[in-house]
């Protein structure tokens, strides 16, 4: 049951055989399907490599410090 009380609809991936709550339908696709099970989307953030994630945070704490960050300079 959902914290504020209601109900969540669930769907069903006709390939993963499991529950999702969104089902996807990429560039080239022909079935909505879920994303890890059927169609192995990724968040961007988890294509990088760890030196990519560093940089990432590198980054965020310039920004909220109020400066640029430009990586190789």
């Amino acid at each position: 049951m959902p914290t504020y009380g209601g109900l969540r609809w669930w769907m069903l991936c006709p390939r993963a055989g499991r529950r999702c709550g969104k089902l996807y339908l990429p560039n080239g696709g022909t079935l909505f399907l879920s994303r890890g099970g059927a169609y192995c989307l990724a968040y961007a953030s988890q294509n990088g490599s760890a030196m990519d994630r560093s940089h990432g945070r590198l980054a965020r704490l310039c920004r909220k410090m109020g400066g640029d960050y430009c990586y190789g300079r």
